[in-house]
């Protein structure tokens, strides 16, 4: 339903691309949202100089509002090419569900100027496949009822009279029916983005968006839908709309959790507005209960949820909050239900005993986090729990967690099976996605703040953490054989083309990893022996000058690996408390 891929795409497209790369969103059976290629700089420009990308465009916007109908009206120069006019006879079998929940056959036959029942069965099951509309069809009646439908997008060019039609929606004394045409005209004719309320004062707009908000409880599943559509477009950061949905949380939270729970084919929208709106502190303490955590992480567990990832990003946001931390820590699910969920174990007379992971104990009621661990390392494997997610926002989460002492010693401790849960995590120190590899790498550098367990960190027979920390700020430096004999072996002899880490701020967490480890004259002493220092050396010749704190960091790592001890005894090294609250300090 996105066409995120092609916006990627036009950011880095010449000129002579980009109208390739329309063309091939514009064909993509899987994308039905086009207003963020509409919007994008460099499509823009080109069809202000350009009369084919202005054409282009012109047709954009015809499958972005529009209809087979409209196209045909524009007297477009542009000839659709098959899966074109495909692309267009769905859009326009989605604009007709919009408005009516009986479709007739005669009627859509008309619309799509196509009298074969065949190809609107084709096109059916397509849409439903793609979750864009779930119907069922009586080809004795020739009729189409609509369970389901995804709003197209959005135009907003009249902001009163959007007012206007959504009390009355809220207050009228109007059918069901007729609410929903109501709410559906709203998306008809309109010109500026949703979240653009400029010509609204503080009073109409609260109005608007409480008004809009009330409709997730509406008794109709479609108006449901489209209220959670057009709240989407409200929901995102940094815009006025959202300044006024995050100091009003409390129905729309409650609201949206609800849909979660009882609508799977809603909570792709109310998942997304819910990690829109938990960027920012007040909503997320609606979360800070064991019963909502617990159905976050239950989702994130099912095997059959397609939207697990999403689930994986909410619960990020959430621990931003150090009390919901604290909680999922020492928070316990029942296996057996997750494992239940799972269709794939219906062969087995005990599912959850074919599941479960041999690291976790035999209990049914497990520590969600060490579940959460095993989804994270299994997430990129042959083996994932669930193929439809890869648990990468996971990695935010553990980074979260162990910046409290709850966190760190969760992570410090041995389970059932004598395995530390850090060593799930510090594999993933070169991964390449960012955002898995920075968890991983941030989660290093907190439980590198318990210096009591510095020792059990560097042990090569315990966690053995220097190797992750050490690989990513190697390049392909040759060093005297005599230093490299003496390096720990997962960083000797690596390949031509090793690259370093490349995001400034995850080279400075890596350092800051080492710098912590300095702690302890054992550790140092143990750093110096792995030959830490000449890995360093070379690391700041390559970074870039523009890293001043790397940089900094660097010459005070080299202070503490190359003074003599008995000078850093005389100047004294900082002690960390268990306890201690100075993250922000390193």
């Amino acid at each position: 339903m996105s066409c995120s891929k092609y916006v990627n795409l036009l950011s880095s497209a010449s000129d002579s691309e980009i109208l390739g790369i329309v063309v091939d969103a514009l064909e993509d059976i899987s994308v039905f949202s086009f207003k963020d290629i509409l919007s994008h700089p460099a499509f823009i420009n080109l069809s202000n100089s350009s009369t084919e990308a202005k054409n282009m465009y012109n047709l954009v916007e015809i499958f972005a509002y529009g209809t087979l109908a409209n196209y045909n009206d524009s007297k477009c120069q542009l000839i659709l090419s098959e899966r074109m006019r495909k692309k267009l006879c769905m859009l326009t079998l989605i604009s007709a569900a919009s408005e009516s929940l009986l479709l007739r056959f005669d009627s859509l036959f008309k619309l799509l100027q196509n009298n074969s029942a065949l190809d609107l069965a084709k096109m059916l099951v397509i849409l439903k496949e793609q979750g864009m509309l779930v119907s069922t069809t009586d080809v004795a009646a020739r009729t189409v009822t609509v369970k389901h439908v995804v709003p197209r997008d959005l135009r907003f060019c009249d902001y009163e009279k959007l007012i206007v039609r959504t009390e009355a929606l809220i207050y009228g004394t109007i059918s069901a029916e007729r609410r929903l045409r109501l709410l559906n005209n709203l998306a008809i004719g309109l010109v500026k983005p949703l979240g653009t309320l400029d010509s609204l004062n503080d009073r109409a707009k609260l109005s608007l968006i409480l008004g809009l908000v009330s409709f997730i409880s509406s008794d109709r599943m479609d108006v449901r839908s489209y209220a959670t559509n057009y709240i989407s477009s409200f929901s995102k950061p940094g815009t006025e709309s959202f300044d006024h949905l995050a100091r009003n949380p409390d129905v729309l939270v409650k609201s949206l959790l609800l849909q979660c729970r009882n609508e799977p084919l809603l909570a792709h929208d109310s998942v997304k507005i819910l990690i829109n709106v938990t960027s920012v502190d007040k909503p997320r303490g609606l979360f800070d209960s064991v019963g909502n955590l617990q159905f976050v992480v239950e989702k994130i567990l099912d095997p059959n949820n397609v939207i697990a990832d999403l689930y994986c990003m909410l619960l990020s946001n959430l621990c931003k909050k150090a009390s919901i931390c604290e909680k999922l820590v020492s928070l316990k699910t029942d296996f057996n239900k997750i494992a239940a969920l799972s269709s794939q174990d219906s062969d087995t007379a005990d599912p959850a005993k074919k599941m479960k992971p041999e690291s976790l104990s035999s209990d049914s009621q497990e520590l969600v986090l060490d579940l959460l661990t095993d989804y994270f390392v299994r997430g990129v494997t042959p083996n994932s729990p669930n193929p439809k997610a890869n648990f990468n926002f996971l990695a935010s989460v553990f980074a979260d967690i162990s910046a409290t002492k709850q966190g760190r010693d969760y992570f410090l401790t041995p389970n059932a099976k004598n395995e530390y849960p850090i060593s799930k995590i510090i594999v993933f120190t070169e991964y390449k996605e960012v955002i898995r590899r920075g968890g991983s790498i941030n989660t290093i550098k907190n439980v590198c703040f318990a210096k009591d367990s510095h020792a059990l960190l560097l042990d090569p027979k315990g966690i053995n953490v220097l190797p992750y920390i050490l690989l990513p700020l190697c390049g392909s430096d040759d060093f005297d054989l005599e230093e490299m004999d003496q390096m720990p072996e997962e960083v000797q002899f690596l390949p031509p083309d090793k690259q370093r880490e490349t995001d400034d701020v995850l080279r400075l967490s890596l350092i800051e990893s080492l710098i912590l480890l300095c702690t302890e004259r054992e550790s140092r002493e143990y750093l110096r022996e792995k030959q830490v220092y000449p890995i360093v050396r070379q690391l700041h010749l390559a970074i870039p000058a523009s890293d001043v704190k790397s940089g900094d960091a660097i010459d005070r790592l080299v202070q503490l690996l190359m003074r003599e001890e008995s000078s850093l005894t005389a100047s004294g090294i900082k002690e960390i408390p268990d306890d201690s609250d100075m993250f922000e300090e390193i």
